[in-house]
């Protein structure tokens, strides 16, 4: 299964060659990820009009870390958390994503 990260550019970019972590990760001890129709909601709700993203493609198969599905603020669905640095080795594919003029991301398609 495919899942997805989406990173903000600065922290993306502080990847080593082997591993990356989000800045949110040392206090949090996870990353966040979603399924692609997952990841529309998080986009609208967390990353509205932002022009620093950086959206992961992930396959599930290759994460060597416990990777947990869990609803962890009651949304009332589970999503998939990587409990440790993210091998560069599953990431797919990493693109920037730009919002749309009105600051939505409606235009972003999972990809493979």
């Amino acid at each position: 299964m495919t899942i997805y990260h989406a990173a903000v550019a600065a922290d993306w970019t502080r990847r080593t060659d082997d591993a990356y972590e989000p800045s949110g990760f040392a206090s949090e001890g996870f990353i966040h990820c979603s399924t692609g129709d997952q990841l529309h909601e998080v986009l609208h709700r967390l990353y509205s009009g932002r022009r620093d993203l950086i959206v992961l493609t992930i396959d599930e198969s290759a994460v060597s870390r416990p990777l947990v599905w869990e609803d962890l603020y009651d949304a009332g669905q589970e999503y998939p958390h990587v409990y440790g640095p993210l091998d560069l080795a599953a990431v797919i594919n990493a693109k920037p994503l730009t919002p749309d003029g009105d600051g939505r991301f409606d235009h972003w398609r999972p990809s493979t």
